[in-house]
């Protein structure tokens, strides 16, 4: 599962058997993510995602005739802002020899072949 940061991921794990089992979630290698990851009926939610959740999860079920372990990938990925564009108000075309600028100022540069 791929999602964004801040976004919600929810993992699913249907199960069904005689006797009932029951259903315990894990993560490989770390622990679940402190107060933002809470089971659901059917799944496990983990709430404002950040990067440090990526991982492998796991939906283990068991009842006194067995257990069985699914597993699932985590991809958090950072959201970038939009871009800003800001037109400046003054445009200066640089000639041969000239090297200042002012701050702020767009400076055209180009290059042309002797003749």
């Amino acid at each position: 599962m791929s999602i964004l940061v801040g976004e919600s991921a929810i993992f699913n794990c249907d199960v069904d058997g005689i006797p009932t089992p029951s259903i315990d979630w894990y993560r490989q290698d770390a622990q679940m993510p402190k107060d933002r990851a809470e089971r659901i009926v059917g799944g496990l939610k983990i709430r404002d995602a950040r990067p440090e959740d990526e991982g492998l999860y796991f939906c283990q079920s068991s009842n006194e005739l067995g257990s069985v372990r699914a597993s699932a990938s985590l991809s958090v990925h950072c959201k970038f802002p939009p871009f800003e564009f800001l037109i400046k108000s003054f445009e200066r075309r640089m000639v041969p020899g000239d090297t200042s600028a002012r701050t702020n100022q767009i400076v055209v540069l180009s290059s042309k072949n002797p003749d």
